[in-house]
């Protein structure tokens, strides 16, 4: 499995900024808008399918219940700029769990190139 690079942007709108958005058929398949909890409650039902990336992000997301606070993290978090890391993949009996930084079990020094970051408990 190749690795590839994701970054995610946050956009504030009084309103939806277009109907439609361009579909690619590939990673794109279908369009919705939702708040980040009843996409996370669709994922855990098995409505919806999102990369364990996502669910982080929206999980994140979700813990702010006012627009102007998350504009105001978002803003603040904005200035501290990004940096790469890598999920951890540990391996269980009945399936797998994705561990990201600042998780208990995230290795102090990550294989950024992803060809050893597996683990089986």
């Amino acid at each position: 499995m190749g690795r590839f690079d994701t970054i995610f942007y946050i956009g504030f709108s009084d309103s939806l900024p277009f109907d439609e958005a361009v579909r690619d058929n590939t990673e794109v398949s279908k369009v919705i808008w939702s708040d980040p909890e009843q996409v996370l409650i669709q994922n855990r039902e098995e409505k919806l399918w999102i990369a364990p990336p996502q669910v982080y992000e929206l999980s994140r997301v979700s813990n702010f219940t006012k627009f102007d606070d998350l504009k105001k993290f978002s803003a603040e978090r904005s200035l501290k700029g990004c940096r790469t890391w890598m999920p951890y993949i540990v391996s269980m009996a009945d399936g797998q769990v994705s561990i990201y930084p600042q998780d208990e079990l995230y290795p102090q020094e990550p294989d950024l190139d992803g060809k050893n970051n597996t683990q089986v408990l």
